[in-house]
């Protein structure tokens, strides 16, 4: 028979190993707990990240999405061909553009014309040919002209590709996206809402004294006569996003920065070719949906809607997208 000592020591011994069953057991389910919430925490962190990556748009698949978008929105008057993230093409001009469908002598009545308007016969690019889009550099091979030889091929129904380059423009200070009216003398879209920019002029001959080197400087040139030098952009170099698009109804090639923000330094009338209009931020889903729009500057705008509405400090991303959906889903 156990005595009373033994059948203490006996007890203890098993309490003692069942507490440290116990224990172990404890600790194991705590262990198991904390990785169960640290795997909730990780998934979490991730999923945020998903977000902020999705609403800068940097991945290439979401710049395919909105061009697929917008050329379904307009697929018989623009065609864009790319978004690009701070890439400028290089413009290559060796050869005089000589036509097959104008005669010389057609070409000179045009240049009669324009200049009893009291206009000059300014030079232009026709693009050619283009290397690939999704290698760098991108090089637009193009030939060059005079603005005679364009109007005698439009009474023929041709439309040249003329390079041509401009930016959406905004001004954070006063909340207004800052567009063109054309004039009614306008000889494609007259009286029609667009976006701000022009032609590319080519180098000529060794006695040019006028002509651009980059399309950037197309745009700050354009920009600087529309607006008689009453807008000053303040960020051209820092816009991320730039598109390169064909407007089929005219054969404009174009090469467009989104979100360009500018001062406006005066009253900003425009000049001949038209007048200067401030959207307000807040009118701006209406006035897409209801003004007449030359083509290829509401899809430049609704391009920069899509991305969030980049450098613009009044829209927040879901914002801007909600207004692009609503607009292209009033087609």
């Amino acid at each position: 028979m156990e005595t009373v000592y033994e059948i203490y020591h006996t007890l203890i011994s098993e309490y003692s190993v069942l507490s440290i069953v116990l224990i172990v057991l404890i600790y194991i389910i705590k262990k198991e707990i904390g990785n169960f919430y640290n795997k909730i925490r990780v998934k979490s962190i991730e999923k945020s990240k998903s977000i902020i990556g999705k609403e800068q748009l940097s991945t290439k698949e979401d710049i395919n999405v909105i061009i697929r978008e917008l050329n379904r929105y307009f697929h018989n008057e623009v065609k864009l061909h790319q978004i690009f993230e701070n890439i400028e093409p290089i413009i290559e001009i060796n050869e005089v553009y000589n036509s097959d469908f104008c005669t010389a002598k057609e070409i000179e009545v045009k240049n009669q014309i324009i200049r009893q308007d009291g206009f000059d016969n300014e030079p232009h690019a026709l693009l050619e040919s283009y290397t690939d889009l999704g290698n760098t550099p991108i090089v637009f091979d193009a030939k060059k002209t005079y603005f005679s030889t364009i109007l005698c091929l439009r009474d023929k129904n041709i439309k040249p590709n003329i390079i041509s380059a401009g930016a959406v423009l905004i001004d954070n200070e006063k909340k207004v996206l800052i567009v063109h009216q054309r004039s009614l003398n306008s000889a494609t879209y007259p009286g029609y809402y667009h976006i701000l920019g022009g032609a590319f002029l080519p180098k000529m001959n060794n006695y040019s004294t006028t002509y651009d080197t980059t399309l950037k400087y197309t745009v700050i040139r354009e920009i600087a006569e529309e607006t008689n030098s009453e807008i000053e952009i303040k960020n051209l170099n820092d816009v991320r996003y730039r598109t390169f698009s064909e407007e089929l109804t005219t054969g404009f090639i174009q090469y467009e920065f989104l979100g360009a923000t500018v001062n406006i330094k005066g009253n900003g009338h425009g000049n001949w070719e038209g007048n200067l209009i401030h959207i307000p931020f807040s009118e701006l889903e209406d006035k897409l949906i209801k003004l007449n729009w030359v083509p290829s500057g509401k899809m430049h705008i609704l391009a920069w809607l899509a991305l969030g509405a980049p450098n613009s400090n009044y829209f927040k991303y879901n914002d801007a997208r909600k207004i692009y959906h609503s607009v292209i889903g009033k087609a």
